[in-house]
């Protein structure tokens, strides 16, 4: 997804969750002031970043394109956080309550980190090797992707969207021109990967786009007067505007920015760019660590990890040294999938495993389920090996689990376990919308709703686990170790979990920073 966007997505996600901090506060007071405030400048986001409305569910501005590359954008961005940010120090801080003071920290902290950020051009970078605009679209087109294609309106409103395209390609020409002209690019070997991308999606007919996926499966209770005028629409809509705008975005990129790139790569290496380093530093951390401390962190940490590797090696009888050690499990065909739906099978075995486990480990499911499927082709060369998307708010669309298969025979039989098991699932959990409304910590001593019921002492599951097993023994651990979990974050924790009221309880809690994983057995 587009840098831009994920740094959204993430911020509606952290407004979303601190508009109900201060739990339900009665009507005219200050934490009431404060979460309406919050909201507002919630809806102000969803306004201006309308693809991401449809990430999480929001249908209201489906026939809109993020207008991040028009004239103005930038300046009307800044001026809602100059505003917001504005009004939130206008409120008197001891007069809210403690959790209220919370979200007052964090709101008002991001309104600042975002406004620290405005003498940083990154809009002259709006696309690269691994997220953007362009890609998105295709993914939402797709047919398989958070855009819905149900209805006969569902159709239009996307046709609409995907018309805008266009006008989004010569805005984001038109900025990177300018970032050439002030040496703000992205570097060489990025640019490169992302001309194949866009000759991905260009296709001779509109009938071999990835957009015609949801023509292909236009619904039955569609007339067919009306399924008809829906795909004369998008054919000509694609052979006309929007194939030839991806078209000249790959021309752009091919003839005029791969040559003016950067043969540089770091951040540092931008104009101004130690104090635009350190901004984005501050934005990922929230410390104000000198980029040299963070290398020594990870170097400690590279040394800690190649220790535990080399005791690996020792354990399973390697001989060799460790360097050895690496380069057989990189070789050994042992160790890797023969085909793609070998890799797909694997994984989602893994998943119904993993399932069935769930109910001795949380006693909070999520509305949605997930699913895995392959990365899509066009942008497999530069997608990572696993990542995420996250459900609709209602839970009426599931996650999605990407696994990049276009090197299968290379991807490791052992990354099936490692993955959505000791990384991804108890991720996904806790993005998930919950079923419930309040958060839950099992054994912790925090009293709260459940959405499961005891019968005959069995857990029954709410609806939206009907898929799992249940347990007799929801709370205990693996190895006959007794554990507490708190269920909305989604990890085992050990001894307590703190609640915190949100505006979804799927976002709401923070557990300890003892973490165990379940094991897929």
């Amino acid at each position: 997804m587009l840098r831009m966007k994920q740094a959204a997505i993430l911020l509606a996600s952290t407004v979303a969750a601190l508009a109900g901090c201060a739990g339900t506060a009665p009507q005219n007071t200050p934490d009431a002031a404060l979460n309406a405030l919050v909201e507002e400048y919630f809806e102000r986001q969803l306004e201006l970043s309308p693809m991401n409305a449809t990430a999480i569910g929001d249908t209201r501005y489906d026939d809109r394109l993020d207008e991040s590359t028009s004239p103005g954008f930038r300046e009307k961005q800044l001026g809602i956080e100059r505003a917001f940010l504005d009004r939130a120090r206008r409120m008197d801080i001891a007069q809210l309550s403690p959790a209220a003071r919370i979200t007052f920290e964090i709101f008002s902290t991001e309104r600042e980190q975002a406004l620290a950020g405005q003498k940083f051009h990154e809009e002259y970078m709006p696309l690269n090797q691994m997220s953007g605009l362009p890609m998105d679209l295709a993914v939402y087109g797709s047919g398989s992707g958070p855009q819905p294609f149900k209805t006969a309106n569902d159709y239009q409103r996307f046709l609409a969207r995907m018309r805008q395209f266009p006008r989004w390609v010569d805005g984001a020409i038109a900025q990177m021109r300018t970032g050439m002209s002030l040496g703000i690019t992205l570097p060489k070997p990025a640019v490169a990967k992302v001309v194949p991308q866009l000759r991905g999606i260009v296709t001779a007919t509109p009938q071999e786009s990835i957009f015609w996926g949801p023509v292909k499966d236009l619904p039955a209770d569609i007339p067919a007067a009306e399924r008809q005028r829906i795909s004369q629409a998008y054919a000509t809509a694609l052979s006309q505007e929007v194939l030839p705008a991806y078209a000249r975005l790959a021309d752009f990129f091919e003839r005029d920015y791969l040559p003016a790139a950067r043969t540089t790569v770091g951040w540092s290496d931008l104009p101004d760019g130690a104090a635009w380093y350190r901004w984005r530093i501050r934005g990922a951390t929230t410390m104000d660590l000198p980029p040299e401390q963070i290398h020594e962190l990870g170097l400690k940490e590279v040394a800690r990890i190649r220790a535990e590797m080399l005791a690996v090696k020792e354990q399973v009888g390697f001989k060799g040294d460790l360097d050895a050690f690496f380069k057989h499990l990189e070789d050994d065909p042992q160790f890797y999938f023969d085909n793609e739906q070998e890799l797909l099978d694997a994984y989602r075995d893994v998943k119904r495993r993993i399932d069935a486990l769930l109910p001795k480990l949380f006693s909070d499911f999520p509305k949605a389920d997930y699913e895995i499927r392959p990365v899509e082709a066009f942008r497999a060369a530069s997608a990572a090996g696993g990542s995420y998307q996250a459900p609709s708010a209602d839970g009426t669309r599931p996650g999605i689990f990407y696994i990049n298969t276009t090197t299968c025979v290379r991807s490791r039989a052992s990354d099936s376990k490692r993955f959505p098991c000791t990384r991804r699932r108890p991720a996904i959990i806790s993005r998930l919308p919950s079923s419930r409304s309040s958060p839950t910590c099992r054994d912790s001593g925090v009293s709260t709703t459940t959405s499961r019921t005891r019968k005959a002492g069995r857990c029954m599951p709410s609806r939206s686990a009907r898929n799992w097993a249940c347990s007799p023994t929801p709370t205990s651990g693996t190895a006959g170790s007794r554990m507490k979990c708190c269920a909305p974050c989604g990890w085992w924790s050990t001894p307590a979990c703190t609640p915190r009221a949100g505006r979804a309880s799927s976002r709401s809690s923070t557990c300890s920073t003892t973490r165990r994983w379940p094991r897929a057995t």
